[in-house]
């Protein structure tokens, strides 16, 4: 029965491996290559598994957010803002740290689905609440994004 700990263990340590040799692979196309490499990675499929990987909190994806934004228009950069909003919940640290580096909490503390159902987005927003206040940190700038991110879902939520 103790085998399946050390497997899951095993198995998280080697996908998160491949995840950031991922990132770097893509990273190093990103500044060789410009827009021209982030108008193929939006053809190919490798936008939307960064937008995964962010949404899920892998905290490289997330960081390597910023990046992203700045090849980005306007309907991808939303996509990522979303993702980092839905990370909230996943890597709660990581995405309070691009909220005070890059991003304004307005646009990661909110609802980040498009035309969800109303009961998907009080789950979202009461697990983001449940999240931030239990979240602590010695960093007096990402504890005042904690803050002003759960004020603002507060507000959401009454």
């Amino acid at each position: 029965m103790k085998i399946f700990p050390v497997f899951m263990t095993v198995f998280l340590i080697l996908n998160s491996c491949a995840y950031s040799s991922d990132i770097t692979r893509i990273d190093k196309n990103l500044s060789a290559e410009g827009d021209a490499y982030f108008a193929a990675m939006q053809k190919t499929g490798e936008f939307d598994y960064l937008l995964f990987l962010i949404e899920y909190g892998n905290w490289e994806a997330i960081n390597f957010s910023a990046k992203l934004l700045s090849y980005s228009d306007a309907s991808s950069a939303e996509a990522i803002k979303m993702s980092l909003g839905r990370g909230l919940n996943k890597n709660t640290a990581a995405v309070l740290g691009m909220i005070s580096k890059d991003i304004r909490a307005e646009e990661i503390c909110t609802i980040p689905f498009i035309e969800a159902p109303r009961d998907i987005e009080e789950i979202h927003i009461k697990q983001a609440i449940e999240n931030l206040e239990s979240f602590s940190t010695t960093n007096r700038e990402i504890r005042e994004m904690r803050d002003k991110c759960l004020n603002l879902l507060k507000e959401i939520h009454h």
